[in-house]
Parts: C-alpha cells; structure tokens; sequence
C-alpha cells in the first residue's frame, strides 16, 4: 500500500512537473511575442516622431518663407510711403 501511494505522489509530481514545464514554454513564448510587439511599437513610434518632427520643421521653413514675403512687402509698403511724406507728397 504504501508503494501505490508513493507511485501516486511521484505521478502526481511528474504532472505537476510536466505541466509547469509547458506553461513555462507556452509563457516564455507570450513573452518573445510581447517582447517583438513592444520592439515594433518602439520602431513605429520613432518613425512617426521622426516623420513628425520633419513635418513641422518643414511648416516653419515655409511659413518662414510666407512671413518673409508678406513682411517685405509690407516694409517696402511702409517705406515708400515714409518717403513719400518725407519729401513732401502725400501719403
């Protein structure tokens, strides 16, 4: 009696075994997975900050551009119109 019961155990502890081995293996594979995702999310975010980042440097440099024109057109306005009352004309 005592040879079944110790039979029992030692089956019941090679289940055990058997089954904490493959939820180790079946974790340790979630966790690969979670590990590429995080890596790829990582990557994505990077390029769309990159992307980002280029973008509004690219809005800044054109409405640079923009202001540039509109202002130096404006100070050319102003100008001749200071020149126009200096010399006498009317503005």
């Amino acid at each position: 009696m005592d040879i079944t019961r110790g039979e029992m155990v030692e089956s019941e502890l090679d289940t055990l075994i058997k089954r904490r081995h493959v939820q180790r293996v079946r974790d340790e594979g979630a966790r690969r997975a979670h590990e590429a995702w995080d890596a790829s999310v990582q990557r994505y975010n990077t390029n769309r900050e990159e992307v980002r980042r280029q973008e509004r440097a690219a809005f800044h440099r054109a409405h640079a551009d923009r202001l540039r024109r509109v202002l130096g057109d404006l100070v050319a306005h102003h100008l001749g119109e200071a020149e126009k009352l200096e010399t006498g004309g009317a503005a």
